[in-house]
């Protein structure tokens, strides 16, 4: 009876065999990146001791950014995850007013939230902004670096408890020229009427809630 002509093999020639996940195209492979990194979750860290995180991480960081993870597989997958700016353009951002101090470890934690913009070239973005109640009037800390690119903004969602039109940058009211989805859920009350305002110009927005 004829032997499998694996078992022929020695170790070394073993290793040198492509997996089947080599052999797909690069084409193929970018479309299960798109599937895989559609929930990149920065999580300011470490978070204030007074409060209790929104989510709970029991997994090391790295397991909630799925874009940042693929591109740190091989060569050829860092290839592919650099020249697929889209993979980098959704995010969920939760964060804490501004007005912390800012360890080196939060530096940190700007430092990735800025590398995802970068790397996300001119792709629409899909932005869920989080912050925890807010007893001051100080910025969530993402929120200006966030604001640098509301040109790119496609879909923006925030849950939380400060007031958008004492922000700075929202008092401006900066044009949106591509949103087209507004999710805005107060944690202690109705949305205030101010912050719809700061979406005045955002011409192909269709939804509102």
């Amino acid at each position: 009876m004829a032997r499998d002509s694996s078992k022929n093999l020695n170790s070394s020639e073993m290793d040198i065999l492509p997996s089947p996940f080599q052999q797909l195209p690069n084409e193929i492979i970018c479309l299960i990146f798109e599937s895989a990194c559609t929930d990149n979750l920065l999580q300011q860290y470490p978070w204030p001791v007074r409060e209790v995180p929104p989510i709970e991480l029991s997994l090391p960081v790295i397991a909630y950014l799925p874009t940042l993870a693929v591109s740190a597989v091989c060569t050829r997958w860092r290839f592919l995850a650099l020249a697929s700016p889209r993979i980098w353009s959704q995010i969920r951002v939760v964060t804490v007013p501004g007005g912390e101090v800012m360890s080196n470890t939060q530096c940190g934690f700007r430092s990735t939230l800025q590398l995802y913009l970068d790397r996300s070239a001119d792709s629409p973005l899909l932005i869920d902004l989080q912050t925890d109640l807010v007893e001051d009037k100080e910025n969530p800390s993402a929120l200006p670096l966030l604001l640098e690119h509301t040109s790119r903004w496609q879909t923006f969602s925030y849950t939380g408890s400060f007031d958008l039109g004492s922000c700075e940058g929202f008092r401006r009211h900066p044009s949106f020229p591509i949103l087209e989805a507004l999710d805005l859920r107060s944690l202690e009350a109705e949305t205030q009427t101010t912050d719809l305002d700061c979406f005045e110009h955002a011409p192909k927005l269709r939804a509102v809630t």
